[in-house]
């Protein structure tokens, strides 16, 4: 059965249905991101497939939320980990982000390689705040093995990466070898791997994430699939604080909100039509 509808809701109608598909966008937010410092000469190099090696530092971020935020409080900071090896930070000033809920697999990155936040949400969820012992444990490490601040973020930033590239299918390994890690589409070699209480923490993890995912919130730069780049950031991944995790939508909420009010809309137009319309 046809609809017939009139011209505003037609129009009306039709900018909805364009929006619906991008409707996996969260809120838009004033951020901006800065590294945590060195690791102390824990640097990896790393590659996708074949292609070039690159060098970078693993560890932790720091990523603030700049006026008012869906936290509750203004000028917000968050601990952060890196899901995004096709961009580099560089905190020069506030740039825009959606931020969002998610625990979703195949987000592409700026160069459209998937990522699976889901693998790298379980990783942050249940270690990136683990203590040193509780790390230690992970990694097999014995309870007097002195492993420092930075060993630990840069391990669970190592397992992050792994997890967020090639989090497909069970369990998951940096890989063993000399001056090597990896043994998926993303690969690393360097300083990192010759860190035995690095790769032993970072392999424990994967160990223990085996196929399970978290959601977790996402600030994801550009905000907008096709839109303008900003190349100076890199998409984050945090824990929202207790009792903020229903103030970030989830990208599967606000698509079904938008075909409700799809639906809704053109019901009303209906309904406003067949009043206009007189009897025979």
């Amino acid at each position: 059965m046809a609809w017939l509808l009139g011209p505003a809701c037609a129009l009306t109608l039709i900018a909805l249905a364009a929006s619906a598909p991008t409707a996996r966008a969260g809120l838009m937010v004033q951020a901006n991101t800065t590294f945590n410092g060195g690791n102390n000469g824990i640097n990896v190099d790393f590659r996708f497939g074949t292609g070039s090696w690159q060098g970078t530092s693993p560890g932790n971020f720091t990523t603030i939320v700049h006026g008012p935020s869906p936290f509750g409080t203004w000028n917000v900071s968050f601990t952060t980990y890196c899901v995004d090896l096709s961009e580099y930070v560089q905190p020069s000033s506030p740039n825009t982000a959606m931020v969002s809920l998610t625990g979703e697999s195949g987000l592409l990155d700026t160069n459209s390689r998937p990522r699976d936040i889901g693998a790298a949400g379980w990783v942050l969820e249940n270690y990136g705040f683990a203590s040193p012992s509780e790390l230690k444990a992970a990694g097999g490490l014995a309870s007097n093995v002195n492993l420092t601040t930075k060993e630990a973020s840069a391990a669970i930033q190592l397992a992050i990466w792994e997890a967020t590239y090639d989090g497909s299918g069970a369990g998951g390994t940096l890989g063993v070898g000399t001056n090597y890690l990896g043994t998926g589409s993303l690969t690393f070699r360097g300083s990192a791997y010759d860190n035995a209480n690095v790769s032993a923490v970072a392999n424990g993890i994967l160990s223990l994430r085996d196929v399970r995912t978290s959601a977790v919130g996402l600030f994801n730069y550009p905000p907008i699939a096709g839109g303008p780049q900003t190349p100076a950031d890199q998409d984050q991944i945090f824990l929202p604080p207790a009792g903020t995790r229903s103030a970030v939508p989830e990208p599967s909420t606000l698509a079904m909100a938008a075909v409700g009010g799809l639906i809704g809309l053109a019901s009303l137009c209906r309904q406003r039509l067949r009043r206009k319309t007189p009897r025979p």
